[in-house]
């Protein structure tokens, strides 16, 4: 693996633009630096470009195995690691229901965060204490009855969520996706101090910093950092960086080239995954940098 320096790039992360210069050992982040003149390396100047990390978006299990071209598909858009959100019937299956998605993402390119998505009623202490058990950060919630969400024992699963913490993600039914219920919601989370977001997760958008943080995927994704991985876009610098996430739906002729841990996946219109070996992602302490 060669060293060398990303030169004078202006990088978007975290809803700011800074001129950075990256230095490049192996297929890690060594360091991110303002200025490296006093480095001798060989350098890479990028300054007619943005670079920003890649996005991270929510997957659905229905499309698992997945189709190479959905992949492809992804990373046309700069995403280059998904959430998937298992659907657990009971708890005892939680374990099992993993291993069955495991096996279907065992030739993923991309890299992986399994979550869980559970009816209402099927939240418990006892959920959360598998939770913990496979390190599960993330837990999608199917809301179809706001009374029956408010009866729930929400303190009894506060306190054997705990240390681990995982974050609880809503999913409304359609007929009381309204404002009445997120208030509902956002009310029993925050008067239990549960980790949560307040707005369902979209497929295919990108997952904002912010519920990244909560659910432990950054810094590990979504920033470029020392000793972090090497994976991002570049987009020509006449794109548009007051776009959510450095990133937009009319831009994405804008970006040229994605890097997914040190690898190119593609490069202008030249996109190749079969040298991509994916990996699933576990997290060891969510919302640390909360």
């Amino acid at each position: 693996m060669s060293n060398y320096i990303i030169d004078k790039v202006m990088v978007w992360q975290d809803g700011k633009m800074s001129n950075k210069s990256i230095v490049v050992k192996g297929d890690k982040v060594d360091s991110v630096h303002n200025s490296v003149k006093q480095l001798r390396m060989m350098k890479q100047n990028l300054e007619n470009f943005i670079m920003s990390p890649v996005t991270t978006t929510v997957f659905n299990e229905s499309n698992l195995p997945a189709s190479w071209s959905l992949y492809e598909q992804h990373v046309l858009k700069g995403i280059g690691m998904i959430l998937i959100p298992v659907e657990v019937t009971y708890e005892y299956l939680l374990a099992p229901r993993l291993e069955e998605i495991r096996k279907l993402m065992k030739d993923s390119p991309l890299d992986y965060l399994l979550a869980i998505k559970v009816a209402q009623k099927t939240v418990s202490p006892k959920l959360m204490q598998r939770c913990i058990k496979e390190r599960i950060s993330t837990v999608f919630v199917k809301i179809t009855n706001l009374d029956e969400l408010k009866r729930l024992p929400w303190s009894w699963i506060r306190q054997f969520s705990f240390p681990y913490n995982p974050t609880f993600i809503p999913i409304f039914r359609q007929e009381i996706a309204n404002d009445k219920a997120k208030t509902i919601w956002s009310k029993i989370m925050t008067d239990t101090k549960l980790s949560h977001s307040k707005e369902s997760l979209v497929e295919g958008e990108p997952i904002s910093i912010q519920t990244l943080k909560k659910i432990g995927l950054y810094p590990i994704k979504g920033y470029l950092r020392n000793n972090g991985e090497l994976s991002y876009n570049l987009f020509y610098s006449s794109h548009d960086t007051s776009d959510f996430n450095g990133i937009s739906e009319g831009e994405y002729d804008k970006l040229v080239v994605t890097v997914l841990n040190g690898k190119v996946v593609r490069a202008g219109s030249t996109l190749s995954l079969s040298e991509k070996k994916g990996s699933e992602i576990k997290i060891r302490i969510p919302g640390f940098l909360i």
